[in-house]
């Protein structure tokens, strides 16, 4: 319980309140602290003023940077799945190109040439060994 009540309080305890005051020259601060002039003042307020702005353009330089990568990596990845893709083919091209030239050299069956040819030779020998026989 008191460290919850700790942590409440520590904000307040620690923060003070920003207190500024016009001098002129000569005078003394009303407060200890430290003094800035006109151009200090100015440069600060310009610095806050364009800090978000740097911020917004580092945050967007950064994005298309990182676009630009990934789309390097993209391309890089679509142009070797092309490369692949045309390599396939090409393998695909010859391999038909080879098993048509291989039908062509291959002949097709006489079996009916060599039915014909049996049944002839077949033929003459039993007539030859019936004249022989007799």
């Amino acid at each position: 319980m008191f460290f919850m009540f700790l942590l409440l309080v520590c904000p307040t305890v620690h923060g003070a309140e920003p207190t500024f005051t016009s001098l002129k020259e000569g005078e003394t601060a009303p407060f200890s602290g430290r003094l800035f002039n006109d151009e200090a003042v100015a440069k600060m307020l310009v610095d806050k003023r364009f800090e978000n702005k740097q911020c917004e353009l580092r945050v967007d330089y950064e994005v298309g940077l990182s676009k630009s990568e990934d789309k390097f990596k993209y391309d890089l990845l679509y142009a070797k799945c092309e490369a692949d893709d045309m390599r396939l083919t090409e393998l695909i091209n010859i391999k038909e190109d080879e098993n048509k030239h291989l039908r062509e050299q291959l002949s097709p069956p006489k079996n009916a040439w060599w039915f014909a040819g049996g049944f002839i030779t077949g033929t003459a020998t039993a007539i030859g060994i019936m004249f022989a026989v007799k």
